[in-house]
């Protein structure tokens, strides 16, 4: 197999990328694309720019698209990790600011990652094919995307999360 190129010509607002799956190592070419509406969204910005945000997700494809709006807006992107204890050594090891949190890992929930931001009072956003109704009672309050996500809904979603608890800070 040889080193894959990009193609002469794309789609207007596509992007090429070489993607290599973290867990198994496995390459595959991606044209994918991005509509221009998601670059005006997420233009960098003042209030997101160096935020360091954490994203736990398993499927490689969501957390690539994630990832790649998040920078976009000028977020320094801490992984994507795949499971929950990579997720809970990574919040030891970490300065963040806020998370992305899809709800289930495989086989298992976020739950402990959650509690975890929580207690450090480090703001997250669910990204979840649930609505809040299905999340556990101490969660429903809390944001979340419903996957699939678009991208602009979770620069949006996160917009928002960060400036409530801001307001919540100021105010106390």
């Amino acid at each position: 197999m040889g080193t894959a190129r990009a193609p002469d010509t794309l789609p207007l607002g596509s992007c090429w990328c070489r993607a290599r799956h973290p867990s198994r190592g496995t390459g595959a070419s991606v044209c994918r694309f991005i509509p221009t509406e998601l670059y005006a969204e997420t233009e960098m910005a003042e209030d997101l720019k160096g935020l360091k945000v954490l994203i736990v997700e398993d499927e490689w494809l969501v957390a690539m698209n994630l990832e790649a709006a998040l920078e976009h807006a000028g977020i320094q992107v801490i992984g994507p990790v795949p499971t929950v204890q990579t997720a809970l050594r990574t919040i030891e090891d970490e300065q963040l600011d806020a998370a992305f949190l899809n709800v289930n890992l495989g086989v298992e929930k976020v739950w402990p990652v959650a509690d975890s931001l929580m207690d450090r009072g480090i703001p997250l956003v669910f990204v979840t094919s649930y609505d809040a109704n299905n999340l556990p009672d101490r969660y429903r309050s809390l944001p979340y995307c419903t996957k699939p996500a678009a991208e602009q809904e979770a620069i949006r979603v996160l917009r928002k999360t960060i400036s409530e608890q801001a307001a919540g800070e100021a105010r106390a």
